[in-house]
This record gives structure tokens, C-alpha cells and sequence, in this order.
């Protein structure tokens, strides 16, 4: 139980930053916008795709990242073996595993376009380390599916 309330609070962290980045977006956007986007041929921020595709990329990590807290917060508060910790666990590896993607498509077309040439490799190894926890979020979600299943079918206490 204490790991999962160390993932819990990993996971809270991750949103509190999240969160953060969000707000500053809102309130320094002149000043953020200037560090994070450098082209030239966009006149302004919100004609450039890249920045659409990173943000909802990173909307997409907050939202994984709330089902996946709110999945273990269930868990913590009414044990893991339950359907509603299930389900929002499940939810958010899809989410995950949807953001893996995402940047996997991203990355390997900077490849081909030859936009970001150096950092090719980084990017591939980050999409890919997102999709393996997806998958390893889902495999976690169906040893618990399997759990509940033999708890309701022998009623054991688990």
C-alpha cells in the first residue's frame, strides 16, 4: 500500500507541474512563447501547428495523468481490487498509450522532413518509454481485473 500511495503522489506532482505550465502559459504567454517556439517563417504562435500538437500532447498527459491518480486514490481509499479503481486506471494508460503514439508520429516525421535532425533519437526513446508504460499500465490493470474476477468467483479476501 505504500507504493501505491508513492505513486500517488508522483502522479499529483506530475499534475501540480502540469498545472503550473499551464497557468504559465496563461500569464507569461508573450515570455514562454518566446523561449519554447523559435520560427521564423510563423508570424504568430497560434499559426503554427507544433505548438497545437504539443499542446495537446501535453493536455493529453494532464488528463492521463488525473484518471491514473484518481485510479489509485480509489485504490488507496477502497482497496485496489475494485472496478472503479480498475477503470480509471484503464483509462489512463489508454490515454497514455495514445500519447506514445502521438510522439512516436510526430518524431518519426521530423525524421523524414529532417526538422529536427540531432534530436531524432531522444524523441524516439521518450515515445517509445511512454508507450511501454502505457502497456505496463495496462497489464497492471489486467492482473487486477483477474484479481477481482477470482475475488467474486471464490470470494476470497484479497
Amino acid at each position: 500500500m505504500n507504493k501505491l500511495k508513492i505513486l500517488f503522489g508522483l502522479s499529483t506532482l506530475l499534475i501540480a507541474i502540469q498545472l503550473f505550465y499551464f497557468l504559465s502559459q496563461l500569464l507569461f504567454f508573450e515570455s514562454i512563447s518566446a523561449l519554447f517556439i523559435k520560427d521564423t517563417e510563423y508570424t504568430t504562435v497560434f499559426q503554427n501547428p507544433r505548438w497545437w500538437i504539443i499542446e495537446i500532447i501535453f493536455t493529453m498527459i494532464l488528463l492521463s495523468s488525473c484518471f491514473i491518480a484518481i485510479g489509485l486514490w480509489s485504490g488507496i481509499r477502497n482497496g485496489l481490487f475494485t472496478d472503479k479503481a480498475v477503470s480509471y486506471l484503464r483509462i489512463g494508460s489508454r490515454l497514455l498509450l495514445g500519447v506514445g503514439a502521438g510522439t512516436l508520429l510526430i518524431s518519426l516525421l521530423d525524421a523524414f522532413n529532417s526538422v529536427k535532425e540531432n534530436s531524432f533519437f531522444m524523441d524516439f526513446m521518450v515515445s517509445v518509454l511512454i508507450i511501454m508504460l502505457g502497456y505496463l499500465l495496462l497489464l497492471f490493470v489486467d492482473v487486477i481485473q483477474k484479481g477481482i474476477y477470482f475475488k467474486k468467483k471464490n470470494d476470497l479476501t484479497i
